[in-house]
């Protein structure tokens, strides 16, 4: 057209408009970080749930497994070793059925000791008894103290060529006589089957004594004692005591308290009973042997006895007796 200066025709109507440059259509960068933000997040968080799954189901298997395991051929089911071990306790100090297992009766059962064993327990009661003889008691009776005959009398001993009277009142050594008449009285009281009337063992151990006289040969049959019994026997024992202390007053080291020497005997005889316990369920049958006088000869007295093994570990009856300890004699 004239007049009209040339320069850029405008677009015709209905023609597309050109494209914008890419700054324009670009998402701003803190959208595109919390895109890939949320991305990873739910990456992890799925992760973390396939794990859980994954590792509940191989927990539910294995504790199937296990129960499967624990069945017993009579369909019953048996506690975890570990827990049934952490379950072996006692109430009332009474073994309960839980805490007894097949493999671990032996530690509640009398078990058989060695010969060593016999022998320490054996001389440590012997050797208490003469040591507490010797701590309380004297040779030389008081003058001021009257000998009474016949409390004397009821500790005579079978062992003894006259009578304790007679014996003790001409003797310059009474306490050798001491030393034996205490012994022969804490062994008769321990003895199967009893020779005393003061036993300390538990009645039911006396009553079955013929019984197991006929055949020792299981351990396991041995009765035990009712806690009755502990009371029974510190009645027993203080009576013994008791009669002990007043029969002997006239040779007693005055230089002792009497409450002392009571208290001295009173433990001497506890512990004699539980050697007489131990002994009773032992199947190599110890006792004690008192040596006869026709051994002894003249002038001579058995401190304490013998302590010989009759049986063997099977309750077998030895050939020849063996001797687990010696005798110990004196000359009066």
């Amino acid at each position: 057209m004239a007049g009209q200066t040339q320069g850029q025709q405008p677009p015709a109507s209905g023609q597309p408009a050109a494209p914008s440059s890419p700054s324009q259509d670009r998402l701003p960068n803190g959208t595109v970080a919390g895109v890939v933000i949320g991305v990873a997040v739910g990456v992890a968080l799925l992760s973390v749930l396939v794990t859980f799954i994954i590792m509940r189901r191989t927990h539910n298997f294995e504790n199937s497994k296990r129960h499967r395991n624990r069945k017993s051929a009579g369909g019953f089911e048996s506690a975890p070793r570990r827990q049934y071990e952490d379950e072996s306790e006692t109430k009332g100090g009474l073994v309960t059925s839980t805490a007894i297992g097949a493999n671990s009766l032996d530690k509640y059962l009398p078990q058989s000791a060695d010969d060593k064993t016999i022998q320490t327990r054996s001389r440590t009661m012997l050797d208490q008894i003469e040591i507490y003889v010797e701590n309380f008691y004297q040779d030389t009776p008081s003058p001021s103290a009257g000998v009474v005959e016949a409390a004397i009398s009821a500790f005579d001993s079978p062992y003894l060529r006259r009578s304790l009277a007679s014996t003790i009142s001409q003797s310059r050594y009474s306490l050798f006589l001491i030393k034996h008449l205490l012994t022969q009285h804490v062994i008769a009281s321990i003895s199967i089957p009893p020779s005393s009337n003061h036993s300390l063992l538990p009645d039911d151990v006396v009553l079955l004594s013929n019984k197991i006289e006929a055949g020792r040969t299981n351990a396991t049959s041995k009765p035990g004692f009712a806690p009755s019994f502990v009371a029974r026997r510190d009645r027993r024992i203080n009576e013994i005591v008791e009669k002990f202390l007043q029969t002997f007053a006239p040779w007693a080291n005055t230089r002792c308290a009497n409450d002392e020497r009571a208290k001295s005997l009173s433990d001497i005889l506890k512990d004699a009973a539980g050697l007489g316990l131990f002994f009773f369920s032992q199947p190599s049958d110890p006792r004690f042997q008192w040596p006869g006088q026709e051994e002894l000869g003249s002038n001579k007295i058995a401190i304490s006895p013998a302590l010989v093994k009759i049986t063997d570990e099977l309750g077998q009856p030895l050939t020849q007796p063996q001797v687990l300890v010696g005798a110990a004699v004196q000359k009066l």
